[in-house]
């Protein structure tokens, strides 16, 4: 077993996770770029069960896409990442009370954080 530090730090997994995680996210926004000039004024923006586009919208609507995404993303990541703060101050005693109930909390945070990101 490694120093007390190591029970309060993220395991390579969750670094994994989140690095997966920015990594679909940045993608996005690149593909959004390296798009740009190609895309057609009116893209699909929604698609029916069988398919097929229900509803266009402008290509600037894909900014707005990106920033609902960016805004997932930080309100699953920066609570994983104040867990391990909390836990690490110790000053709270339901902290302390709670950790394996807050760690597992965090860990599926990173998780979901990560598939939404790569859906």
């Amino acid at each position: 077993m490694g120093s007390p530090r190591d029970e309060f730090s993220m395991s390579w997994i969750d670094h994994i996770l989140e690095a997966l995680a920015l990594l679909a996210l940045l993608g996005g926004a690149a593909l959004i770029v390296l798009a740009w000039i190609a895309l057609p004024d009116a893209v699909p923006m929604h698609f029916d069960m069988s398919g097929n586009p229900d509803r266009f919208g402008s290509k600037a609507e894909l900014w707005l896409l990106l920033a609902v995404f960016v805004l997932t993303y930080l309100s699953m990541a920066v609570p994983a990442r104040l867990l391990i703060f909390a836990r690490r101050s110790r000053t709270q005693q339901w902290v302390t009370v709670f950790w394996p109930q807050l760690r597992l909390t965090r860990s599926l945070l990173l998780w979901f954080n990560m598939w939404t990101m790569l859906l």
